[in-house]
């Protein structure tokens, strides 16, 4: 029995390692996100990232966490703001350069210059 439990804790550990792993880097790129707040007022950020998604960019700049993401693709607190859709149908809307992006920040790829927003919506609207 204690074998099958040391086997157990090797494999999660090895599977711990090839999640964190998971994390491609690339060439250096500076790229600036913007939050925007629930008041409409926005704060830049300069991130200088070899991360080649902007998920993994702003998590090394910690803009956003493992723990304040919601488990089901959606992240839900930027800049220490967090947006609850539970409490007053607030979330996240992520933007290029002010256009609306229909996929998730863990598949956007990363190009120097580029510019993202998020701002904090209530509602559908």
């Amino acid at each position: 029995m204690k074998r099958i439990w040391t086997l157990l804790c090797i494999v999660c550990l090895l599977a711990g390692m090839l999640t964190g792993c998971a994390k491609t880097q690339g060439d250096p790129v500076t790229i600036t996100f913007t939050v925007i707040g629930p008041d409409g007022t926005g704060e830049d950020y300069t991130l200088e990232t070899t991360m080649t998604t902007l998920g993994d960019a702003l998590f090394e700049a910690e803009l956003t966490t493992a723990s304040e993401h919601s488990g089901d693709g959606l992240y839900t607190t930027f800049a220490g703001i967090e947006a609850n859709w539970d409490e007053d149908e607030a979330w996240w809307l992520i933007s290029k350069d002010g256009e609306a992006l229909t996929e998730g920040i863990d598949d956007i790829k990363l190009t120097d210059g580029d510019h993202y927003e998020a701002t904090y919506t209530v509602g559908m609207s």
